[in-house]
């Protein structure tokens, strides 16, 4: 298992690019008649996202900048909360704790964290398509 909880087979190739595009490579690809094997598979994987000028990124640079980027924002939300700049979400986890008394500000946090980064992975329209 990877560090994104992906199981993926040793030795296979898992490339990233932007939705919706990794279903219309995957299955232009599918139907497009290549040699056997995973080389060939992804050199026509390669050869339909030029064609359709869709940058494709390995899965692990996808993960490791999906990482910093879960860095980043937890830094910027820990500065907030140290500068009191938190009002806002402090109202919010008073709601929450109304309907789950047992809520902590700190699992609040993490899934205000988690909302934030699957926030903008969706504005920058990013899904990972290829196992091959």
């Amino acid at each position: 298992m990877d560090e994104a909880g992906l199981e993926i087979d040793a030795g296979a190739v898992m490339l990233c690019c932007r939705s919706p595009a990794h279903d219309k490579i995957a299955r232009a690809a599918s139907a497009r008649q290549s040699p056997a094997g995973q080389q060939a598979a992804v050199d026509a994987v390669r050869a339909i996202a030029a064609e359709m000028h869709v940058g494709l990124t390995p899965h692990a640079i996808v993960v490791a900048r999906s990482q910093q980027a879960v860095h980043l924002i937890g830094r910027q939300v820990n500065d907030a909360q140290r500068q009191g700049d938190l009002k806002e979400w402090t109202r919010e986890y008073k709601a929450a704790r109304v309907h789950d008394p047992t809520l902590t500000f700190a699992r609040f946090m993490q899934a205000e964290k988690i909302a934030l980064v699957v926030a903008t992975a969706m504005r920058m329209r990013l899904s990972c398509a290829l196992h091959g």
